[in-house]
């Protein structure tokens, strides 16, 4: 495991060590979970962006007339 040296506020310490005790856990391990989830986050918003790029491609400009709301209700 890397080791990773940080400086916080004194009123973000306190916070962080009261939230540690409420969860029965360390300092430590928020950090860890923090950084856990937000590079999970960022993964799977680049995996969404890049099928989103892929369809937009696969339209290859022929994306045609969308129908109107009473056609798609079959109001005609």
């Amino acid at each position: 495991m890397k080791r990773v040296h940080l400086t916080i506020d004194e009123q973000t310490w306190r916070a962080a060590r009261k939230l540690a005790a409420e969860r029965d856990t360390s300092v430590s391990a928020l950090v860890r979970e923090a950084l856990s989830h937000l590079t999970r986050n960022n993964e799977s918003r680049e995996r969404a962006r890049k099928e989103i790029l892929q369809m937009i491609a696969s339209f290859e400009g022929k994306v045609g007339r969308m129908s109107s709301r009473e056609e798609r209700n079959g109001r005609n």
